[in-house]
């Protein structure tokens, strides 16, 4: 793996090597003919007009190659470039899976669905960014959610527990598994400082309920929902893990 990655690492740098002085390759190409031009006065008009002629269609040719094969060779590195930070995203190191989580989000590849319906489980997302995260259909089973910060993520269908979510740092306005809307049921430290700071009361329900968007019959709901499984769920979430998660 590590050959590999060196290997791709060097390719990399040829292809930047190559595009930062392609002008520099072009320079030379013209300066290279006109010291070739005197060349052509030995030869009558018509020698040279059939030169050109017979020239301009090959040129022509090799140009638009270069530019296909230049874009191909773009789109096959942006590729492996995005595979290979998936998969470390996927680590169950969060020194490896943060960094490349980061990467991932300046690409694009976050929202982009590059990540739905992948395989991620026990991944260890603690206090990642996971803004916009587009995380539809994959299987967060056992993967670490820790302080992060899941503020419009899309779950829905993924694999993954109200345990996991619950040790969250924010989910405001993210898309449950089952498709609905985040309704403030695990009252994360996250979720309410945002509200304090947008002005919205955290003591008021009528005001945490136009906070999160929702109707103040589901977020009472979410509410006697927390009253009854949160403090279980924690715990459950604890003794699965012991303190083996948060060391990590």
């Amino acid at each position: 793996m590590a050959r590999n990655r060196k290997r791709g690492d060097a390719q990399r740098q040829r292809r930047v090597l190559f595009r930062g002085d392609r002008w520099i390759y072009a320079l030379v190409g013209v300066t290279v003919g006109i010291l070739l031009w005197p060349l052509f006065g030995v030869l009558n008009a018509d020698s040279i007009q059939g030169f050109f002629i017979d020239l301009l269609p090959e040129a022509v040719g090799i140009t638009f190659t270069v530019l296909i094969l230049d874009n191909l060779d773009r789109q096959r590195e942006r590729t492996q470039t995005r595979e290979e930070l998936i998969r470390r995203m996927h680590s169950r190191f969060k020194d490896t899976a943060i960094p490349a989580i980061e990467e991932l989000r300046v690409l694009g590849h976050l929202s982009d669905g590059s990540i739905r319906g992948r395989e991620l489980r026990g991944s260890n997302w603690m206090t990642a960014n996971l803004y916009e995260a587009d995380l539809r259909d994959t299987d967060l089973t056992n993967a670490v959610f820790i302080r992060a910060d899941l503020v419009k993520a899309n779950l829905t269908g993924a694999k993954v527990q109200d345990g996991q979510l619950a040790r969250a740092f924010k989910l405001w306005q993210a898309i449950m598994p089952d498709g609905t809307l985040y309704n403030g049921r695990m009252n994360l430290q996250g979720d309410l400082a945002l509200a304090r700071k947008k002005g919205f009361s955290p003591s008021d329900p009528a005001s945490l309920a136009e906070f999160y968007g929702v109707s103040q019959e589901d977020y009472q709901r979410g509410q006697a929902w927390a009253n009854q499984e949160l403090a279980t769920l924690l715990e459950d979430e604890d003794d699965a893990y012991g303190f083996d998660k948060l060391s990590i």
